[in-house]
Order: C-alpha cells, then sequence, then structure tokens
C-alpha cells in the first residue's frame, strides 16, 4: 500500500477524559498498518481545573487533523484548537477566537484537500449570540475570526463542511421570532464569506441538525421539523452555483416523534439519512434514501426489534454507496452496539451486535475508508 493510501485511512480520536478532580483533551491515532498510536495529552488544565467541552476533529486525506473544542477559562468560554501532522505529531494549542470578552460555544471544524482548514463557532456579545468563523492556512496560520451572518437575533450551535478545493458550507440554528429555523452560508476560496441565507421556509421550529457533503460540493441537510403534529425529519439539498433547493417531509408518515436524524453522503451525491422514531411503545431505527435524479425514497425501517428501545443512531458512507449504521440498542436494560450495512441494489442487511460485552455500551458512531474498511467507536462503561 502507498503511503498516500496508508495514510488516507488514518483514524483519529479525541476524548474528552474526565476524573474527580480534573479534566483533559487526550487524542488517539490509528493507522490501518501500525494500528493506535499512544494517547497524546493536547492541553493542560491550569490551576482552576476547568474542563474542556467534547470536542470536533477533522482530518485531511494525508494524515493530517485538527481538533477544535470550547473551555472556561476563569473569565470566558474560548474556542482552542491544535493541529496534527502526519509524521511530526501535535503542533501545539492555540486560541482562535479574538476576544477577551465574549463567550464562544460550540465550535466545529473541517479540513480541505490541502490541510487548510475552517473552524466556526458561537460567539455572545451583548448577550446576542452570533456565528463566527476563522480559516487556517497550511504555512500561514490561522487568519483573522470574522462574523459570517447579520441577523439581529439568536444564533448558534454551527457545523461546518470543508471541499477538497476549500469552499466551505456553515449551517447553523438561527432563532427567529421565538423560533429555530436553519440558515446557511457559504466560504468561497478566493472571495472569502457570502452572504446567508435560509435552509429551511417552516413556522414552526427546526433543531437537532446535521449536514454531509459529496464528491461534487453539494450539501444534504437533515433535521428535526415541528410539523405541529409531532417531530418529523425534513431534509433539503444544496448545489453549488443554484442555492438551496425545497424542504421536504422525508420521516414519512409515522405519527411518533423522530429525534437526533443524521446524514452520510457517497461521491455522486446519493445520500442515507438516519433517526430514531417513537411508535408508541418504543424507539426505533429508521431511515431514508436520497437517490441523485429521482429524489427522496419512502421512510423505512432498520431494525425490528420491538421490545426494547433502540437510539443514538450514526450513519457512514464508503464513498461508493454502501453505508454503515450504527446505533443503541438496549436489552434488558443495557445498552449495546449494534449495526447493519446499506447496499445499492440490495437494502439494509441483517442488523448484529458490534461488541460483545455484558456491560454499558453506548452512543457509537462510525467512519469508512473505501470498500471493507470501516472503524467503530464508542463509549463504554
Amino acid at each position: 500500500m502507498s503511503r498516500t493510501l496508508t495514510v488516507a485511512c488514518c483514524v483519529f480520536v479525541v476524548i474528552c477524559l474526565m476524573s474527580v478532580s480534573a479534566a483533559s483533551q487526550e487524542a488517539l491515532a490509528a493507522d490501518p498498518v501500525s494500528g493506535w498510536e499512544d494517547a497524546v495529552m493536547l492541553e493542560f488544565l491550569n490551576a482552576d481545573n476547568y474542563e474542556p467541552d467534547p470536542p470536533q476533529v477533522s482530518a485531511d486525506p494525508f494524515g493530517n487533523a485538527f481538533v477544535v473544542w470550547g473551555q472556561w477559562d476563569g473569565v470566558r468560554y474560548c474556542t482552542f484548537a491544535d493541529r496534527y501532522v502526519y509524521g511530526r505529531g501535535w503542533t501545539g494549542v492555540e486560541l482562535i477566537d479574538s476576544t477577551f470578552t465574549d463567550d464562544c460555544t460550540h465550535p466545529d471544524v473541517a479540513v480541505d484537500g490541502h490541510g487548510n482548514a475552517i473552524a466556526v463557532w458561537g460567539q455572545t456579545t451583548s448577550f446576542v449570540s452570533s456565528v463566527w468563523a476563522n480559516r487556517y492556512v497550511v504555512g500561514e496560520g490561522w487568519g483573522t475570526p470574522e462574523v459570517i451572518e447579520t441577523q439581529t437575533e439568536v444564533a448558534g450551535l454551527p457545523k461546518v463542511v470543508v471541499e477538497p478545493s476549500g469552499n466551505a458550507t456553515v449551517v447553523w440554528t438561527q432563532y427567529l421570532s421565538g423560533h429555530g429555523h436553519l440558515w446557511s452560508n457559504r466560504y468561497v476560496v478566493g472571495l472569502g464569506w457570502g452572504v446567508e441565507e435560509e435552509v429551511e421556509p417552516y413556522v414552526e421550529n427546526a433543531f437537532s441538525f446535521d449536514i454531509a457533503l459529496d464528491g461534487t460540493g453539494c450539501v444534504v441537510a437533515v433535521w428535526s421539523q415541528d410539523d405541529v403534529t409531532h417531530n418529523n425529519v425534513s431534509a433539503n439539498r444544496y448545489v453549488p452555483g443554484e442555492g438551496w433547493g425545497e424542504a421536504e417531509m422525508i420521516g414519512g408518515n409515522l405519527p411518533g416523534d423522530t429525534a437526533e436524524p443524521k446524514v452520510a453522503v457517497d461521491s455522486s451525491g446519493n445520500a442515507t439519512a438516519v433517526w430514531y422514531q417513537f411508535d408508541g411503545a418504543y424507539w426505533s431505527i429508521c431511515y431514508n434514501r436520497y437517490e441523485v435524479g429521482e429524489g427522496w425514497g419512502a421512510a423505512g425501517l432498520i431494525e425490528h426489534d420491538n421490545s426494547e428501545d433502540a437510539s443514538a443512531v450514526r450513519v457512514a458512507d464508503d464513498g461508493s454507496g454502501t453505508a454503515l449504521a450504527v446505533w443503541q440498542q438496549d436489552y434488558a436494560g443495557v445498552p449495546s452496539i449494534w449495526s447493519s450495512f446499506y447496499v445499492p441494489g440490495e437494502g439494509w442487511g441483517t442488523p448484529g451486535t458490534v461488541e460483545d460485552s455484558s456491560e454499558f455500551a453506548y452512543i457509537p458512531t462510525a467512519v469508512m475508508y473505501g470498500p471493507d474498511n470501516r472503524t467503530v467507536l464508542w463509549h463504554h462503561w
């Protein structure tokens, strides 16, 4: 295997390790040939033992990565970042916001094909939260943070995806007249940030969203949408040069509330959305598929266990359309990790366990990198 291919299959994990008296960020990286590296401390507590918030991580195709997190410094919540360079290790923690008074929360980060990164976060000024961004350029470092939306009401919880070329899309929760909505902005290399625009036109609350990017720069967004009767799942798609399409409900006709929709997209733009939904007795794992040229299909079930709850579902795609869903499944009150594969032309396979421990396993996540390569991670107690 070539060096590029080997590095491209690296998996990065950043863990917020907690103890009674202290908390710190520890990071691990896994190479498909050499396996997991030793954990490395990314930051050290000051004298007041302020705990870091859960980190976010993103890597480029060559094994370089960024991690961002929020942390109280005794005066305010700050946004910090560290960079991992393949073959060298972590380069050191940097403060990437530019304020000495405003709280900065819920950061996210994404890396392009050249190792440049964009970080976003919510920043509170005069009791109103706005969405801010900063860009890291290889050889130059972090730039000057800037606000990327102009609304006068609360905005926050941003998520970002970046194309290999460096163009980026950010989506966030924007409150207007007391209701939560989804808005977005685009960064274009050489031009900078554009003007924010709505992702969805609904009157009621939109919340708990996820976004994913295909190989051509198209973005798929999914979210929980209050449709007056219950919390449904809605979706929309962004096409470069055209903008956002028309949002539509994709959760089907089941009456129960939905929760935590997630989405993965293959290189051609086909998408798999997953969520968990209450049927009146238990929570079950559901899905819908978007096919380019056809649109969204009918919502369906991935798992059919009607004895206990299934929740915390996540989804990954290998780039060719094969998807992996992983979730937390309760049995006799003990959560374990289950999974199922979606194969184009065949559908979902029979669900099976990922781990066989009798102890608590919960909140899984998954990545796929090419055919037959996948990594599933979860909390174990």
